[in-house]
């Protein structure tokens, strides 16, 4: 499977600068991109003045977590012990999925890292176009869960309040982590928001927390796509999880809903298909980043929409593989209750009129 280059991946590519070698070494080599890109840039973004849901007392509550994350970026790596702790694969992996537990994480699996997991080059943080090293043989994966009210708030600007703390939570267990395995002498990185050199979704499908489906992002089958995952990769000695299949683009085949509500038209509403050695959908993150530059949100739609944000019956999940009819039957239940998808219009208690 083709590595993903940061390099194209859209928040990376609306930092390069007009005038900078970057900028300069990106559109070299794809200069199709260039115009819409700029376009971009000209545009609003999340959090900005101009927006639908621009409020200028509100609005810096979530731009702030970015401004904090990335003041965090300096404690992902650092120094190792120099005396390392000798201890057994199981029992360190007990240990880590006990304090990832406790710190908050909802679920936690172990990956064996495959070179697809890593990104090819950097493409934010200082670093652009240095090649990732993928020597680091396991990857602690960790799911933050979202608030289901605020998610089904979206895209309103109350569900940016559970986007930006999962990504906030995210980077606290990782770091903490991390900091934890370099004191017993092994290396570790965490990945945090702005400052991955991991895919992390494929990272998660690899320990075993959830699939790839139609909406193009890991869907949990607790907890659907209303999760945040953070990620952390060390030669620290450990038991990797397997991963779990549950039927998911069966599923996703039939249902649909994320296509149908998406307000870019970002999703794709046909069959599966084979790209880069992977077999699914392909999101479009141009049509869904415009959305944003309309919002001044995250959007988060197809992350209400999705039937898995919203606890499915625990023995349904899986089963239509022996029987097709589970999965209308669990459609039919889902829009008798929530309609097409749930929305919240209410505003938060905490948030004054």
């Amino acid at each position: 499977m083709k590595r993903i280059d940061e390099r194209d991946v859209m928040f990376a590519r609306l930092r390069y600068t007009q005038g900078t070698p970057e900028y300069t070494a990106y559109y070299s080599l794809h200069p199709e991109l260039l115009g819409r890109d700029e376009a971009f840039r000209s545009a609003p973004t999340f959090g900005s003045f101009g927006t639908m849901s621009f409020d200028a007392v509100i609005t810096p509550f979530t731009t702030a977590a970015f401004d904090v994350l990335g003041q965090m970026y300096g404690l992902s790596n650092g120094p190792i012990a120099a005396e390392k702790v000798e201890i057994a694969p199981e029992k360190l992996t007990a240990h880590i999925k006990k304090f990832a537990q406790h710190l908050g994480a909802a679920e936690t699996g172990i990956a064996k890292m495959k070179p697809e997991f890593w990104y090819s080059h950097k493409g934010r943080n200082m670093r652009f176009g240095q090649e990732i090293s993928t020597d680091l043989p396991h990857g602690i994966t960790f799911l933050v869960e979202m608030n289901e009210s605020l998610i089904d708030r979206s895209p309103q600007l109350e569900s940016a309040f559970a986007v930006t703390k999962g990504y906030m939570d995210a980077a606290i267990i990782g770091i903490w982590i991390a900091q934890y395995l370099r004191n017993l002498g092994y290396e570790a990185i965490a990945h945090t928001d702005g400052n991955y050199e991991v895919n992390c979704p494929m990272v998660a499908v690899g320990a075993g927390l959830g699939e790839i489906g139609r909406i193009g992002v890991l869907v949990n089958p607790h907890m659907g796509p209303r999760v945040r995952i953070g990620v952390v990769t060390t030669n620290a000695p450990l038991t990797d999880d397997e991963p779990r299949s549950f039927d998911l683009k069966a599923f996703c085949k039939v249902c649909n809903k994320c296509s149908k509500t998406c307000p870019g038209k970002a999703i794709s509403s046909g069959e599966a298909e084979s790209f880069d050695g992977f077999t699914g959908w392909n999101t479009r993150q141009e049509a869904c980043y415009e959305v944003w530059t309309r919002l001044g949100t995250d959007c988060g739609v197809c992350l209400s929409t999705c039937p898995f944000s919203h606890h499915l019956p625990e023995e349904s999940i899986g089963k239509w593989h022996v029987d097709p009819l589970v999965i209308q039957e669990l459609l039919q239940n889902h829009e008798k209750k929530h309609g097409i998808r749930p929305y919240i219009k209410s505003k938060l208690p905490l948030v004054l009129e």
